[in-house]
């Protein structure tokens, strides 16, 4: 029977999927017919360590993902996955060191960032956490949910000027959806004159009745 590699994705997906929810079965006939297919593919070595990781035998994973490691140690997925193992311990600071390598090697990886500045975040590290979504700020300029989060961070961190240019920006990118950031441009301490929130409710109501009209436009096109 052909099976087309949109197939074995899913396969994939769904051993993943079985190891989160616990299902052994399904997760070993996964398995199994995974290694059937690609018996040196260190994609399915990585779905072989998770079942390490659900008998809870953490050393003996990280062993495991150490060997795997050592002929293949570009492979972004196994190093994220003993990053989750050493959260999952509670070994922040491992996972951290872990992290801090990968993106020496993986400068660009826009997950990676999230990961570490969360991570930090976990133990209470606010400007460490501030530096890494800046990071990811320059390689993700457009996504307003990440300057959200940074404009929360500012805020936490007292930085009022700091987090209100944040959610001024990513309001201006989704005017519309927005609530987290409408909400935290509305605190006391982010604007002084509380005529500034009434500009930026009446520019949201244009913006808004602005894309109403182009969409009923195009839809009576």
């Amino acid at each position: 029977m052909f099976v087309s590699m949109t197939d074995w994705n899913v396969i994939e997906q769904l051993c993943i999927a079985s190891f989160h929810l616990q299902d052994e079965d399904v997760y070993e006939e996964c398995c199994e017919i995974m290694e059937s297919k690609f018996p040196k593919s260190v994609r399915v070595q990585r779905l072989l360590g998770l079942n390490l990781e659900a008998a809870n035998d953490h050393e003996e994973a990280k062993i495991f993902y150490d060997n795997l490691l050592e002929t293949n140690q570009s492979n972004s997925l196994l190093v994220k996955r003993k990053v989750a193992l050493w959260k999952s311990r509670g070994e922040y600071e491992e996972a951290l060191n872990e992290l801090s390598g990968y993106l020496t090697s993986f400068p660009t990886d826009a997950s990676g960032w999230v990961e570490m500045g969360e991570t930090n975040l976990l133990l209470g590290r606010l400007q460490h956490a501030i530096f890494c979504y800046e990071e990811l700020l320059l390689l993700t300029p457009n996504v307003p949910v990440i300057q959200t989060r940074l404009a929360e961070l500012y805020y936490s961190s007292g930085n009022w000027e700091m987090a209100r240019s944040m959610y001024c920006s990513s309001l201006n990118l989704q005017p519309s959806n927005n609530l987290r950031s409408l909400l935290g441009f509305q605190e006391r301490k982010i604007f002084v004159n509380p005529f500034d929130i009434l500009k930026i409710l009446y520019w949201l109501f244009f913006v808004c009745v602005l894309r109403a009209e182009e969409s009923l436009s195009k839809f009576i096109e």
